[in-house]
């Protein structure tokens, strides 16, 4: 039953652990890590939505060719 509960609870505790090792991307200063500036997560935010505009965008007129590119209308 130990054995079980501990090959059970084991896979949790190295998720955990690897959670935990991560460590934020801001620098170092003095052994402590900064926390961001609000304009750095703003930033960071909208380099984000810039880049899922472009993605959709891309995505917008890829489905726009592909619909103009067909001259025969299909029938349902």
């Amino acid at each position: 039953m130990i054995i079980k509960t501990y090959l059970l609870s084991l896979p949790f505790a190295l998720l955990i652990g690897a959670a935990a090792a991560q460590t934020p991307s801001w620098p170092i200063v003095n052994g402590r890590h900064l926390q961001p500036t609000q304009q750095q997560i703003e930033s960071r935010e909208n380099i984000i939505a810039r880049q899922r505009d472009r993605d959709a965008q891309s995505e917008v007129g890829r489905l726009f060719d592909a619909l103009t590119r067909d001259p025969s209308p299909r029938k349902r």
